[in-house]
């Protein structure tokens, strides 16, 4: 089984974009592989998608944020670490995208 050959039971991730697509399958491959994970997505989906994983026996989070704002960025940061019961999270995974007209920004943790 190729679960097994990627165990990462008990660890914890962040996965960006997790309502849909990429991003939902990224979180749902690492919970499948044992990972506690927090999506974070722009709208409340993400609350309803956290819930589906739940159902399902996963340890999931939903946390609402727009990314490309850095005060939304760093309380989803926070958020998740939080949900999790970690000040560091690893793996993270993101299918968030920011359009090309946003410039970017160095983005301050905690």
């Amino acid at each position: 089984m190729v679960n097994s050959l990627f165990d990462i039971t008990g660890k914890k991730a962040i996965v960006t974009g997790g309502t849909r697509g990429l991003g939902k399958g990224m979180a749902e491959g690492l919970m499948e592989s044992g990972a506690e994970v927090a999506i974070i997505g722009t709208s409340d989906k993400v609350y309803q998608v956290a819930d589906e994983f739940k159902a399902r026996g996963f340890v999931c989070y939903g946390v609402k944020a727009d990314l490309s704002d850095r005060d939304q960025c760093n309380e989803a940061f926070n958020k998740s670490c939080w949900a999790t019961w970690t000040s560091w999270c690893r793996p993270t995974a993101s299918s968030a995208v920011t359009p090309p007209t946003s410039s970017p920004t160095r983005i301050g943790m905690m």
